[in-house]
């Protein structure tokens, strides 16, 4: 399919910011045009805030183990959101 012929953009967005993990799906739709719409489809916050509360601030080595755990069940959570809980062909 030529990229003139595209009418739906699927945008699929990580972040792992210091102690959080997020994921978000939006769709543009009409985005050649002057007033694009966006929607969002899902959108998925895993906050390790009371995690790291006991040590009165982000402990980096945890964080890291915290995004590694998390992840895949955010994807997973996204996933389901859109119908999709086994592939991510929504996404395509």
């Amino acid at each position: 399919m030529a990229a003139k012929n595209i009418k739906t953009i699927k945008i699929l967005g990580i972040d792992t910011s210091c102690d959080d993990t997020a994921i978000s799906v939006v769709e543009i739709t009409n985005f050649k045009s002057q007033i694009p719409n966006f929607r969002i489809l899902s959108n998925i916050v895993s906050s390790q805030v009371k995690l790291h509360a006991k040590y009165g601030g982000v402990f980096p080595s945890l964080a890291k183990r915290e995004h590694q755990k998390n992840l895949p069940m955010v994807l997973a959570k996204v996933l389901e959101i859109l119908g999709s809980p086994t592939s991510p062909k929504i996404l395509g």
